[in-house]
């Protein structure tokens, strides 16, 4: 029998696969809680960055996180439109440490 999975916990779990690859996991992320109205992704790099992605439709994603980073606001939550915006903004931001590139991407609103 098919299981039947929402398009939410899809969109979860391809942003978590891609958070893996980032390696925005450590000491914990990369697991996919289901809330009442929402999925969350959580990612973490030791002492810099802590962070929830909460998934309310796959065109409403909200990132919310906490960093001693300089070049990114340190307390900032941000709406994207699309799994691939957020994928973008995580890269720009916590791989590559380009604050224009990452604050170029489109945020809802």
């Amino acid at each position: 029998m098919k299981t039947i999975r929402s398009k939410r916990s899809e969109v979860a779990d391809r942003i978590r696969d891609k958070i893996i690859q980032l390696n925005l996991v450590q000491p914990y992320g990369g697991e996919v809680l289901k809330k009442k109205r929402c999925y969350s992704v959580l990612f973490c790099k030791p002492v810099n960055l802590d962070g929830v992605i909460e998934i309310y439709s796959p065109k409403w994603i909200r990132v919310s996180y906490r960093t001693r980073f300089l070049h990114v606001p340190h307390n900032d939550n941000r709406v994207f439109t699309s799994e691939k915006d957020v994928v973008d903004f995580l890269n720009e931001a916590f791989v590559n440490f380009d604050e224009e590139a990452a604050m170029s991407i489109p945020i809802k609103g």
